[in-house]
């Protein structure tokens, strides 16, 4: 009986191997400057992508959701503003990074939260459908 360690790996399982194996965050888009330091915008990953549409709706009472679009701009540039090497550079968990990224002025901000939702494919009608003004 082979060794299960030292058995060859099927086709499948060798590429599950290639893929979960490959880089995660390839995508960079930059440099940018913000403030006076250079910063890129990375793509999500398919799971933070569903994070952060998870944070942008809020569950209410009656069962539904409403969209929490205070501090979108925030929220997204906490979850996609990295370093050259894609490492993320605010905690889009921590309530005060992103209150604090909120803070600042949106001439600064704009061009980043533009580049973040093209380069995730973020469009008017993802922000609508979060909203709830989906016309479908």
């Amino acid at each position: 009986m082979p060794d299960p360690e030292t058995a060859p790996l099927s086709p499948a399982e060798l590429l599950r191997q290639a893929i979960l194996e490959a880089p995660t965050h390839g995508d960079l888009d930059g440099p940018y400057q913000l403030r006076g330091q250079e910063v890129y915008v990375r793509a999500f990953g398919g799971t933070e992508r569903d994070r952060f549409e998870a944070k942008t709706l809020e569950l209410e009472k009656a069962g539904g959701y409403s969209a929490r679009l205070v501090g979108l701009r925030a929220r997204l540039l906490a979850s996609t503003l990295c370093t050259a090497d894609g490492v993320l550079i605010f905690d889009p968990n921590d309530q005060s990074q992103v209150d604090a990224l909120g803070a600042i002025t949106v001439e600064e901000v704009e061009p980043l939260f533009d580049a973040a939702t093209k380069l995730n494919k973020l469009t008017k009608a993802d922000v609508d459908e979060l909203a709830g003004n989906s016309e479908t």
